[in-house]
């Protein structure tokens, strides 16, 4: 048996457009857009088995925004950022 211990991910694809922070996260979710020429994004967040466990539809871009999901267990989750036609996807962990 192994085991493998994540103290943290950082990998957020399509480039340096979006951070998100801190990664393994508690409460909050931060997600730094400072490059977004958007004006809203929306944002959704999937388990392991892809079951969309959150979402934010219709946010206004700001440098940075929280998103604070609701009652979810610690483990691996995708978060799927879509601004205008491109999507930006982050693995994260939930301690």
């Amino acid at each position: 048996t192994n085991l493998t211990v994540i103290t943290g991910i950082n990998f957020v694809s399509g480039s340096n457009i979006i951070s998100v922070y801190p990664n393994p996260f508690d409460d909050v979710i931060v997600l730094s857009m400072e490059n977004i020429s958007e004006t809203k994004v929306d944002a959704e967040l999937f388990d392991v088995a892809g079951k969309s466990i959150c979402s934010w539809n219709n946010v206004a871009v700001q440098k940075q925004l929280k998103l604070k999901p609701k009652s979810i267990v610690p483990g691996t989750y995708l978060l799927n950022v879509k601004s205008g036609n491109k999507i930006y996807r982050a693995l994260l962990v939930k301690e």
